[in-house]
């Protein structure tokens, strides 16, 4: 393995980190690219991404339903970008990764997230933890993990977006004709979710070595750039490790946001990989000498 998977883990919620980031900057003054500015985050999906993290870092915390955060209206990308700890946490068993999604889909009761275009982002950066990533197998393999054969008939866009894509990468076009190719392959009655993934998709795969080259070109796509390029920089950063984060923007970052995604991707690889955290039960540790059996003191209160 080229680089751990701790170091993959850690990438890629700091490249959704970068890129939302990235994206923002690239924004005329006074716009916004996402639809969680009146939702309380200040129009950052990071708080949403560090609950979810949280969830599974903490499996017996209880969930409320009514809690804000399942209220909040997320579109695909969004939706996308919340689920990168789910997506991290299942890469390894695809069936699991479909059922945990199905099971915050429910939760949340909104028609606006498609489930196909959420694994179409999470099996690529399986692939990518996994060491598998193959430019011209990508979206074929996509399709086969994410059972884009068993979707009914009236579902078919999906798949129809991901071997757009496919054909795109295969011909030596700019990055803005691609674009346009892509948004008029989507549902163009609102900026579309589902072509911020498409393009997200293209710019990583089209670049696939080069982390700062693909959020650059995710940025100069100019459609919906926060989430264009948080989920670039969340795919290519699983991919390419954290060394190839530029430490320029790190160092744009603040210190509280580049901690906490550190912490957070730390300890969910710890509790993805079975080690627990013994700090919180020293007291019930019990030392003897070897070769020897003895009875565990018994506390009292």
């Amino acid at each position: 393995m080229q680089y751990g998977l701790l170091n993959r883990f850690q990438a890629t919620l700091l490249g959704a980190a970068i890129g939302e980031m990235i994206g923002q900057q690239s924004l005329p003054m006074g716009s916004s690219s996402g639809q969680l500015g009146s939702s309380g985050f200040g129009g950052s999906l990071l708080p949403v991404t560090q609950f979810y993290a949280e969830s599974l870092i903490t499996p017996n915390r209880l969930e409320n339903p009514s809690d804000p955060v399942f209220q909040l209206p997320l579109n695909t990308a969004e939706a996308a970008i919340a689920l990168l700890p789910v997506f991290l946490f299942f890469h390894e068993d695809p069936r699991k990764l479909r059922q945990n999604i199905q099971d915050v889909l429910e939760v949340w009761q909104t028609a606006e997230v498609s489930p196909p275009d959420l694994l179409a982002i999470a099996h690529p950066l399986s692939q990518a933890l996994l060491e598998t990533l193959d430019v011209p197998t990508c979206i074929p393999q996509t399709l086969i993990a994410s059972r884009f054969e068993t979707l009914p008939m009236l579902q078919f866009a999906p798949k129809n977006r991901l071997q757009h894509v496919q054909t795109l990468l295969a011909q030596p076009i700019g990055l803005e004709e691609a674009v346009r190719s892509i948004v008029a392959h989507c549902d163009e009655s609102a900026p579309s979710a589902e072509a911020c993934i498409a393009i997200a998709l293209y710019c990583f795969l089209s670049t696939v070595g080069d982390f700062r080259l693909s959020l650059l070109r995710a940025a100069q796509a100019g459609y919906q750039p926060s989430l264009v390029c948080s989920l670039t920089g969340a795919l290519s950063g699983a991919h390419n490790a954290t060394i190839a984060i530029p430490i320029e923007w790190r160092l744009q970052m603040a210190d509280e946001t580049l901690e906490t995604m550190l912490r957070l991707a730390t300890q969910l690889f710890a509790q993805w990989s079975g080690v627990h955290d013994l700090a919180c039960s020293e007291s019930l540790l019990f030392v003897a000498a070897p070769r020897a059996m003895h009875n565990r003191p018994i506390r009292r209160a």
